[in-house]
């Protein structure tokens, strides 16, 4: 067990390392993205692809990278929600800041063709801020003004940035998580892949005891909610879906009346307020303001009528 939670943390270390060197070269791609980067770590450490957003929620919990929102989800246009990543650390932010600043700066002179500071850019921009969602005036605007917000935290907080504290808060996220079997694609002799430190080893198989998103994601894809729900429990099925911020999934599932025990309302009303807690460590919560928001009130309707 020991073990595993060394390979766990090795495996988040070497992620947080992959998140600094993309920052530290200031150009394009130097945020890394969500659609893109998720299946770039999956195919280099040979992971789940489900799961690599759990990694990475647990890295966001322990302030060792913020995620923040690049891209609008907007169903009628059939855009997906994109996010961005950065490490917390002001060596590597206040660069990244001077290049989205002339990069803004230069998107702004393209578009219509006139100069403007970044700053006064951003303040004709921000307003209008959804017109642009998905364009790279959008985009960059976005990145820019969250990088200052970032700034700003290790600023005011640098003991809740610094690296004790950061390597506190993981060793609760690995304590509290799942090893490492739990990520790691498996092959059909149901064996678990490489581990971190030596590609070649093969991991032993966790067992039925713990149930991996692979085994949820293969279910539901041939299964009724109603199954899934019966198989894995109302609660763990709810976890699942808050670490993968599928708060309106969840809505569905009770507007529907799929889920309308009074007991399991009040069980995920309780999941709910332990994510709100959560929301000044993870940015990517803040989000999902309005759909946590509409499901909660959605609850308190129907625990008031049960």
């Amino acid at each position: 067990m020991e073990r595993e939670k060394e390979d766990l943390s090795e495996l988040l270390k070497n992620i947080i390392s992959d998140v600094r060197e993309k920052n530290q070269r200031p150009g394009p791609g130097a945020v890394p993205r969500s659609d893109e980067f998720f299946g770039e770590l999956a195919k280099k450490y040979g992971l789940v692809p489900f799961t690599v957003p759990t990694l990475i929620r647990m890295l966001v919990s322990s302030s060792c990278l913020l995620g923040f929102t690049l891209i609008e989800e907007e169903r009628k246009k059939k855009i997906l929600r994109v996010e961005g990543y950065v490490v917390t650390e002001p060596g590597v932010i206040d660069p990244l800041i001077r290049y989205y600043s002339r990069e803004l700066e230069s998107i702004y002179m393209i578009n219509y063709n006139k100069k403007a500071a970044y700053n006064k850019i951003i303040q004709e921009i921000s307003p209008d801020l959804h017109v642009h969602n998905g364009t790279p005036l959008g985009i960059c605007t976005s990145t820019l003004i969250m990088l200052s917000t970032v700034s700003d935290m290790l600023q005011w907080e640098p003991m809740k940035y610094s690296r004790k504290s950061k390597d506190r808060l993981l060793e609760t996220e690995i304590a509290g998580g799942r090893p490492p079997s739990y990520f790691f694609a498996s092959d059909s002799a149901g064996n678990g892949r490489e581990t971190v430190q030596e590609k070649t080893a093969q991991r032993p198989d966790p067992g039925p005891s713990i149930v991996r998103y692979a085994d949820i994601r293969k279910h539901t894809d041939s299964n009724t909610i109603q199954k899934s729900l019966a198989v894995y429990g109302v609660e763990f099925y709810t976890r699942v879906c808050f670490r993968e911020y599928q708060f309106a999934l969840i809505y569905r599932i009770i507007q529907d009346g799929i889920i309308t025990e009074k007991k399991d309302l009040s069980v995920i009303r309780e999941l709910i307020a332990r994510e709100r807690t959560r929301a000044d460590k993870d940015l990517r919560i803040q989000g999902f303001a309005g759909d946590i928001n509409a499901l909660e009130k959605l609850i308190n309707e129907r625990l008031q009528g049960a």
